[in-house]
């Protein structure tokens, strides 16, 4: 059948519903994209993850100083992660108004599964720190706590600087995933203050 036959059979209503059939398709499509990508972002932000910008810290608590032994990973990635937001930090603890005190941190790792030749199939890469939040004397505002993430390793049939390079962008991630617990932590904390104040 020619085209121009095939189109003279249908008249102007039943374009017109044709057309409007397409519009309420596509636009609850961009609803339903909407509302998944919505609940996307508030899972993450439920499990711990922030998008950059969003740590809210209260500016009462500004300049923070970050206590820690020289090298501290954890250290120099929450530090990364304050000046991302644009939060202020000292390295004079004397005009800090909180302290973060980093008292341990520890990289570990477990075998979880092996072959029967007794070549690791996957393994556990975990990273755990201990800290304590401290006021500008050095009193302390919340006790000691540790917290502990981890991820599992899938050993991959690479050479070993690939499986290097690979189980150092687990543990980096894993920094990343601490640090950013550890600053919310520390948001709470300063709410708590302020509505007891």
């Amino acid at each position: 059948m020619p085209l121009r036959t095939f189109v003279s059979n249908f008249n102007t209503r039943q374009i017109q519903l044709a057309g409007a059939c397409c519009v309420a398709f596509l636009s609850s499509y961009a609803r339903r994209w909407q509302f998944t990508l919505t609940l996307g972002i508030l899972l993450m932000t439920g499990c711990g993850f922030q998008l950059r910008g969003s740590l809210n810290i209260p500016t009462h608590i500004i300049p923070l100083y970050i206590q820690a032994v020289p090298g501290s990973s954890i250290a120099l990635v929450m530090q990364e992660l304050l000046t991302s937001n644009s939060i202020s930090t000292t390295i004079d603890v004397g005009k800090a108004k909180l302290i973060v005190h980093i008292i341990k941190e520890d990289h570990n790792s477990r075998v979880i599964a092996v072959n029967k030749y007794g070549k690791v199939l996957s393994s556990e890469l975990s990273y755990q720190v201990t800290f304590e939040f401290l006021d500008n004397k050095g009193s302390v505002i919340r006790e000691p706590n540790t917290i502990m993430v981890s991820r599992n390793y899938v050993n991959p049939e690479v050479e070993v600087l690939g499986k290097t390079e690979e189980a150092n962008m687990i543990r980096q991630d894993l920094e990343q995933e601490m640090a950013t617990r550890i600053l919310i932590r520390l948001r709470s904390l300063s709410y708590t203050e302020s509505s007891n104040n």
